[in-house]
């Protein structure tokens, strides 16, 4: 054997150095790492406990796991009655309402419904005529005078006769101007009349076929102008013109 190794296999081992840990990478945890002997606990909720432990007291310490909540809601308590699906039964000690509105109180002092006695609607009765009024109609015929019809009209009958309306046509009437009687116009062509008013009435005790008056008439061409006046002149119907008079008694002017 050579020197060298017999040297190497004379000297006494050496100790060798022991090896230094490793530091984890990241940061360092906040918490101490946990202790191995202590028992793991599982992930997730802790488990329930029923109401039905809570409300018949605390669990003996004998059972070591809680009872589990059936799902769904919890059982009715079998001493309570039963209630019936619906509205709940009235109570047969208070009367019965009838149908309708709740009757009024009859002591109460007020005022009954309907209308009070006498005052039922009357009906409206039209205002007579006075007796001694007498309406009258006259239809003239085409070509006759309305104005000579009217006044022999208040002649026949002895009485004073008023003009209320006419409905017709007139052919060429004569009209004079307002106040002056010596003016009047002559108007060619048929006319509708628009209205017709006048009276006759007796003026002179002596003679009874004596009248005084006239007629005012208002009518429209074809062209639309509108002429008005008193009637100059004999008054000729172009159509058959229906006037409305009334007839009244009255005593002579010079009475």
């Amino acid at each position: 054997m050579s020197q060298p190794h017999a040297e190497l296999l004379s000297r006494p081992a050496e100790s060798q150095p022991a090896p230094a840990l490793k530091r984890p990478r990241g940061r360092p945890r906040k918490h101490p790492p946990k202790d191995p002997a202590l028992p793991k606990r599982k992930r997730g909720r802790p488990p329930k406990v029923s109401r039905s432990h809570e409300l018949q007291g605390e669990r003996s310490p004998a059972d070591p796991s809680p009872p589990k909540r059936q799902p769904g809601r919890p059982p009715k308590d079998s001493t309570l009655p039963k209630r019936k699906p619906g509205r709940p039964p009235k109570d047969a000690s208070l009367p019965k309402r009838k149908p309708g509105r709740p009757p009024k109180n009859l002591s109460v002092a007020g005022r009954k419904p309907g209308r009070p006695l006498g005052s039922k609607r009357k009906k409206s009765e039209s205002p007579a005529l006075p007796s001694s009024l007498e309406p009258r109609v006259l239809l003239v015929p085409r070509g006759e005078d309305i104005a000579a019809r009217v006044f022999l009209l208040s002649r026949e009958e002895g009485k004073a006769v008023c003009v209320l309306s006419a409905n017709g046509s007139v052919h060429s009437p004569t009209l004079t101007g307002p106040g002056d009687a010596f003016t009047s116009t002559n108007h060619e062509g048929p006319f509708d009349l628009l209205s017709l008013s006048g009276s006759y009435v007796p003026d002179d005790p002596s003679d009874a076929g004596s009248r005084m008056g006239g007629l005012s008439a208002t009518m429209v061409g074809g062209d639309g102008l509108v002429h008005g006046g008193g009637v100059a002149s004999p008054l000729l119907a172009f159509t058959t013109v229906q006037v409305m008079v009334l007839l009244f008694p009255t005593a002579p002017m010079g009475a």
